[in-house]
């Protein structure tokens, strides 16, 4: 991921000072650092063999999961800084019978009320993988278990929408033919709705979806699955939950005087562009798709 300051972050599973995975940096200019290397602490505390990379939080710090390690072996949360002070937040399996969860393979998503949301792939009460809320007092709270007839193994990670709710796939599990995988809903409160079932049919879409949503600008989701579809060898697919369509700039946050693409939809005839109030240059490129420049604050978009 790149970080606000223009340099890039991410992991490696194995390698580094203890060969159980490590944080790095590396500048567009191609300035590599390693940043922290895992298991650093005795009997693996700290961590070890990140998944995923680290997502960047509002106050400047990175943040993100490890499949392993922690203080029960099964993983824990992390939170580094860009000079790579590092320190542990949360270590899973910390209830019985690892009711919390365990060994998360995705990485986490900072949403709106500024919590963590993410998955674990193993754990909670059935064994079949939780989705959880990190918040910003440092608690961890269960939001939800599978049961494997509506999802298990959940590989991905959660998107929030523009409805405020948060989509995600599972890998495993679901009512369909052979249990597939499944498309799931559930709010920031843990209201809890599963949306789609994978099979293994010939008609059906595709199985195991391993790789996170996205929310394309018309509303619907979009996926991936690993296995099956027409071809055999998996498909990209799109899912309609009735959401709004939706305006997205590219990027999130820019200096002065950068070049901003808009994407949504209906755009032609557009008569004026504007962030926090401050008129913008613009172009419409198509009905999808507008190109803007002007002298704005980080901050306004």
């Amino acid at each position: 991921m790149q970080a606000s300051n223009g340099n890039f972050y991410g992991t490696t599973y194995f390698g580094g000072a203890n060969n159980s995975g490590t944080i790095f940096e590396i500048t567009p200019a191609g300035r590599f650092k390693t940043l922290y290397s895992f298991c650093s602490k005795t009997n693996c505390t700290d961590g070890m063999n990140p998944a995923s990379a680290p997502v960047q939080s509002r106050n400047g710090n990175l943040y993100g999961t490890v499949h392993g390690g922690g203080s029960h072996g099964s993983g824990a949360l992390y939170e580094i800084t860009q000079s790579g002070r590092f320190k542990t937040l949360n270590s899973f399996c910390d209830q019985a019978n690892c009711s919390d969860g365990s060994n998360p393979w995705a990485g986490l998503l900072q949403a709106s009320d500024g919590s963590f949301y993410g998955t674990t792939a193993n754990g909670g009460a059935n064994g079949q993988g939780t989705i959880f809320k990190f918040t910003i007092n440092s608690q961890l709270v269960t939001l939800h278990t599978f049961d494997y007839n509506d999802g298990g193994y959940p590989t991905s990670g959660v998107i929030q929408a523009n409805d405020g709710n948060f989509y995600g796939t599972t890998n495993n599990g679901g009512t369909g033919d052979g249990g597939g995988g499944t498309i799931y809903e559930v709010t920031p409160a843990g209201v809890f709705s599963s949306l789609y079932s994978f099979c293994f049919g010939s008609t059906c879409t595709g199985v195991y979806p391993s790789y996170l949503l996205a929310q394309a600008t018309n509303g619907e989701l979009t996926g991936a699955t690993n296995y099956l579809g027409p071809g055999g060898y998996g498909t990209v697919f799109s899912f309609s939950s009735g959401l709004s369509p939706l305006v997205e700039t590219v990027p999130v946050a820019a200096k002065l005087g950068v070049r901003v693409i808009i994407l949504g939809n209906n755009l032609t005839g557009s008569t004026g562009v504007s962030f926090n109030g401050t008129p913008a240059n613009f172009t419409v490129e198509s009905d999808t798709y507008i190109t803007a420049t002007g002298f704005w604050p980080a901050s306004a978009i």
